[in-house]
């Protein structure tokens, strides 16, 4: 069974900031010399438009509860 990588915040900001810098680069570039995958990267990178720290927060889906 494969485990799911986890990755800081730190370092995520790191790879879509590394991504803003090298425009130039396809996400598989770019991904592979990150060392993570390109699919990865894209969700980081879609993620963090419209963000100041680069990154969305986790939705929280809000719950309606009975009065």
């Amino acid at each position: 069974m494969r485990k799911n990588k986890t990755y800081t915040k730190a370092f995520k900001q790191e790879c879509v900031q590394y991504m803003h810098n090298n425009l130039s680069m396809t996400f598989a570039e770019a991904a592979e010399n990150l060392g993570i995958s390109a699919s990865t990267l894209q969700r980081w990178y879609k993620n963090a438009k419209g963000t100041s720290d680069g990154l969305r927060p986790k939705s929280k889906r809000s719950r309606k509860f009975p009065k």
